[in-house]
């Protein structure tokens, strides 16, 4: 009976050493499978920022190009402005100056109004200069808020 009672606790130790192994390895196996779970859900996350900064990266591109192209325009048209400016400048050669003696202060011819607008034709030589700068000055003032206005 002895015999009996020893290889009954020696089966029930056994047992239990077989049944903490199955569920200790029935454990890892979980864990790993978990593991495995969260690392796929990880890479397809990072697969999906990868092509969200891929195609944040191509806009930011494609908006540099459009403000490199605009900044062409804008230096192309401001050249072409002064090309205009240095033209007109040259132009005024011809005009008389303005007179600058004390002595001789003629009151200047009245101007006669037609309803046609002005030329410019009786501005002296410095005024049609400074009246020539600023126009240039406001043209380039204005590219540089179209160019403002579009990015």
């Amino acid at each position: 009976m002895v015999k009996y009672i020893i290889a009954y606790v020696l089966s029930c130790i056994l047992f239990c050493y077989f049944a903490y192994d199955y569920g200790y390895n029935k454990g890892e196996i979980k864990v790993a499978v978990i593991k495995t779970k969260v690392l796929e859900e990880h890479n397809k996350e990072l697969k999906d920022l990868n092509s969200k900064l891929s195609d944040y990266n191509k806009e930011i591109e494609r908006l540099n190009n459009e403000q490199f192209k605009f900044r062409k325009e804008k230096e192309k048209q401001i050249f072409d402005l002064n090309r205009k400016y240095t033209a007109a400048l040259n132009s005024l050669r011809n005009r008389p100056e303005r007179t600058s003696d004390s002595n001789t202060t003629t009151k200047a011819d009245p101007i006669i109004c037609t309803g046609n607008g002005s030329t410019g034709q009786q501005l002296f030589r410095e005024d049609a200069e400074f009246l020539i700068r600023q126009a240039q000055l406001a043209e380039v003032l204005k590219q540089s808020l179209i160019e403002c206005r579009k990015n």
